[in-house]
């Protein structure tokens, strides 16, 4: 399951990633906080699938299903943190 939601994730966040530097042309917003919060959050998404993807599958090939349970999670983490930057706490 973790596989057929994690590549169009992989291709839409890294889509997202590539549009992310327009974050930074509004005036002064390099110096905002919750925006560059927001860019290493959706910067780091994609990464974070491709590496629990490959993960989940190696821990899942020499039967440590918890690991691969736990790695598979791994992109909730740049969602989450993006989602409090987008916020602005």
């Amino acid at each position: 399951m973790e596989t057929i939601l994690g590549i169009p994730a992989i291709a839409l966040g890294g889509f997202a990633a590539l549009m992310s530097p327009m974050m930074f042309d509004a005036p002064g917003s390099t110096s905002n906080p919750h925006i560059v919060a927001f860019f290493w959050s959706v910067v780091a998404f994609p990464v974070t699938c491709i590496a629990a993807l490959i993960l989940a599958w190696i821990f899942f090939a020499t039967r440590r299903p918890r690991a691969a349970l736990w790695f598979s999670l791994a992109p909730l983490i740049p969602l989450v943190t993006g989602g409090i930057a987008a916020m602005g706490w």
